[in-house]
């Protein structure tokens, strides 16, 4: 093998090495998931009594990111929301249809009814107006 392709090689191979070991290092953080970052910031975006609510003070959010709420919990801020954006009988029935639209049965069907996706459901409200 000619000194120039065994160059290249060494190069090759060492430059692989600290590419190695450049990413296993302990105090490297990986890039954050994009998708999870922005249902966190739309979330927080959406707070305030004319948004519905968890009902925690600290929502815990599934590994996608996303926080669920129970369809019931759902339907008892119906009148809280409808006050605060000052609506009507007709806003009032156009808030429960989002909420029967966005219901959807738990994964597991054994551990709860319908969850709702809480920042999909306050997405449809504001653009419900």
């Amino acid at each position: 093998m000619n000194a120039p392709v065994r160059a290249f090689l060494v190069a090759l191979a060492l430059g692989g090495l600290g590419a190695a070991w450049w990413f296993s290092r302990e105090d490297a953080q990986s890039l954050p998931d994009e998708k999870k970052i922005a249902i966190e910031r739309l979330v927080e975006s959406q707070t305030g009594p004319a948004y519905f609510q968890s009902g925690d003070s600290a929502p815990d959010p599934d590994s996608d990111g996303v926080v669920w709420i129970d369809a019931v919990v759902a339907r008892a801020q119906i009148d809280r929301i409808v006050a605060e954006r000052k609506g009507d009988d007709a806003m009032k029935r156009r808030i429960d249809r989002l909420v029967d639209e966005a219901s959807e049965p738990h994964p597991s069907r054994a551990v709860g009814g319908e969850r709702i996706n809480l920042a999909r459901l306050n997405l449809a409200l504001d653009a419900a107006k």
